[in-house]
């Protein structure tokens, strides 16, 4: 399929697969995900309840996420689309979405970094 908005993309995801709908969503619409394996698993170490706020700030401590930041401000925006469920919960690509976020922090108004392609998963 064509990579451009309106497009869809299929994915396999525990042994089914889904059809996903390429959308722009604002940045500060998109929701970090507690239950992520590698977030779960930092926030078990660190006691934590998972809030946004505090996943957020968990991951902007990642050196890794600041290269990202970096990266992202250097190509303009994002090279590949976060995945996020149908309620713009992130299931794939949470530290994108803080590098972003950060960016749009710093750079307010600037639609390369307020606003987002996702590809989005069906309600079901």
């Amino acid at each position: 399929m064509t990579n451009s908005l309106g497009s869809t993309h299929t994915i396999r995801l525990g042994n089914r697969d889904f059809i996903l709908n390429r959308e722009i969503r604002p940045t500060k619409a998109i929701k970090l995900d507690p239950k992520n394996q590698r977030v779960s698993f930092k926030l078990k170490d660190r006691k934590m309840v998972g809030e946004d706020k505090e996943l957020h700030e968990l991951l902007w401590g990642l050196d890794y996420v600041k290269e990202l930041y970096q990266s992202i401000y250097q190509n303009g925006g994002l090279i590949e689309d976060p995945i996020v469920s149908s309620d713009n919960v992130v299931v794939e690509g949470n530290c994108r979405i803080v590098a972003l976020r950060e960016l749009s922090k710093k750079y307010k108004g600037d639609k390369r970094f307020s606003q987002l392609y996702v590809r989005v998963l069906p309600k079901d």
